[in-house]
């Protein structure tokens, strides 16, 4: 963050108001797209986007800094009334949003004052009602896998067509992968928040550690059936993929084809969209996903649909 950007006659950063103006669109749908998060497990990808989000933010303030209130108050207000106050970032270190967002020097001065964020106050309400509803979550979760491990162990095998099975194992592996990290935050979640830890909460952490365990040992069971599915699984993805792409880009297509003087930006978009299908058609790999991420980030823009 306190990297410089400029280098004189050479590059220039902070006055390139096109490089300024694409990185605030692209960080308000960032934004936006937090801002639909939900409360079902589905939703981790998303959830996990937000420290990412919060950094992306600060890198834009310190480069320009403009006294945007509209996208620092959706910072400070919608995002934070939406996500949880801590995060897991890995092993046992936490991120907590309220407090990056009032640090020295993360953002303008003028806007956080404005803002009136108070991180004690936050956190200490959260980690009381997380504590206080930690009991319910263990319950629910232990629930939750016993049921997807049933299912794991009898519905790799079910007789139904090819399609149904591959489909079948994409949810089931999707939901496991889902219930492990949920197990896995709430364990992390609970050594933060809690100084005192009570008898009964050691118990509930032990059982959110043999939770996580039972569905390692599920996966490892069953690795042959997964491994022989593989590639028709990634293949199943992109077919489901490529159908939601061909009909958003089927007007843009007709409506290049119908004129005389093609629109560059629809054009661009066109292109980009069709580079993304010609690397999901293809087999899976490193280069081609990073291509595929860009193919998204430029087909998503809003700039470029208007």
């Amino acid at each position: 963050m306190n990297q410089e950007f400029d280098v004189s006659g050479v590059v220039h950063v902070r006055t390139n108001k096109h490089l300024a103006e694409q990185f605030k669109i692209a960080l308000s749908r960032m934004i936006e797209d937090i801002l639909k998060i939900s409360e079902s497990s589905d939703d981790s990808d998303r959830i996990n986007k937000v420290p990412g989000v919060f950094a992306l933010a600060c890198m834009f303030f310190r480069i320009w800094p403009e006294k945007d209130k509209k996208m620092f108050k959706a910072l400070s207000k919608e995002v934070l009334d939406k996500i949880t106050p801590v995060f897991l970032l890995y092993a046992d270190v936490v991120w907590a949003p309220a407090e990056f967002l009032v640090s020295p020097g993360n953002f303008p001065i003028e806007l956080v004052h404005g803002s009136k964020i108070e991180p004690r106050k936050i956190k200490s309400a959260f980690a009381a009602n997380f504590v206080k509803n930690f009991p319910q979550q263990v319950e629910s979760l232990s629930i939750q896998a016993s049921v997807w491990m049933a299912r794991f162990e009898s519905n790799l095998i079910n007789r139904g067509d090819m399609k149904s099975v591959i489909n079948t194992r994409i949810g089931l592996i999707r939901h496991g992968l889902a219930l492990a990290n949920q197990a896995r935050n709430c364990f992390s979640t609970m050594v933060s928040v809690q100084s005192n830890i009570t008898t009964t909460n050691v118990v509930l952490l032990c059982r959110c550690i043999t939770l996580v365990k039972a569905i390692v040992s599920t996966f490892r069971r069953r690795a042959g059936l997964v491994a022989e599915s593989s590639s028709l699984m990634n293949q199943a993805l992109c077919l489901s993929i490529i159908d939601v792409i061909n009909p958003a880009i089927a007007p843009i297509n007709a409506e290049l084809r119908s004129k005389q003087t093609t629109d560059e930006l629809k054009f661009d978009v066109l292109t980009t969209a069709n580079i993304a299908l010609d690397m999901l058609r293809a087999c899976s790999t490193i280069q081609r996903r990073t291509v595929l991420k860009i193919a998204f980030s430029v087909v998503s823009n809003p700039s470029f649909l208007r």
